[in-house]
């Protein structure tokens, strides 16, 4: 896939790649953290640390940009 983040215009070279995370909260996946939208999130349990989250590239690259996007708390999006 050669999905672009909708942030930087950069590749998004971990979509479709193998992830995964420490633990895993209702109607959320890890696979919504390479989706390249912001309208999903991943979550896990809060009261679960240490709290982490994996994707697999499959091979070397060399970054420019890392686009992380945290959901807003103060508007109760977690």
């Amino acid at each position: 896939c050669t999905c672009l983040s909708e942030n930087t215009g950069y590749p998004n070279v971990a979509a479709g790649k193998t992830v995964s995370q420490s633990s895993v909260r209702a109607h959320s996946s890890a696979l919504n953290a390479v989706d390249s939208s912001r309208s999903t999130a991943f979550m896990t349990v809060r009261d679960s640390p240490p709290q982490w989250w994996y994707v697999d590239l499959g091979d070397d690259y060399m970054t420019e940009a890392i686009d992380i996007h945290l959901p807003d708390p103060a508007v109760g999006k977690h």
